[in-house]
């Protein structure tokens, strides 16, 4: 009974989190961005708001707010992995330049003046 328990709960873990290091870090090679944000039916402390964590961490999660202006659809959190490791269509973004934003201003200069 122990080791089925263990593996309902590693199956039930994993997937959404593989899932999401598809969406999240992977896109079409030419794409400038770092992250992916996208939308989902049951918003798990805002995770999907991706971005914006990367550009305030220390930002608790119910203050994160979407910054790209067309986050990626629903469907994109399960298509994604297919195109990212069958069909190998994506590549892994490039990392977030060093204490930038998505915007191009550094953390400093976002928590100054967050508009």
């Amino acid at each position: 009974m122990v080791p089925k328990l263990l593996a309902i709960s590693l199956w039930t873990t994993l997937m959404p989190v593989y899932f999401r290091g598809a969406v999240e870090h992977h896109s079409h090679p030419d794409d400038p961005g770092f992250s992916n944000e996208y939308k989902v039916l049951i918003p798990l402390f805002n995770l999907n708001r991706h971005v914006h964590h990367h550009e305030q961490p220390r930002l608790p999660w119910y203050l994160l707010e979407f910054r790209t202006p067309a986050p990626l659809n629903t469907w994109h959190y399960f298509t994604h992995w297919f195109r990212v490791y069958v069909k190998q269509d994506y590549v892994l973004m490039r990392p977030m330049a060093r204490g930038g934003s998505a915007s191009g201003r550094t953390s400093d200069e976002q928590d100054r003046n967050p508009g």
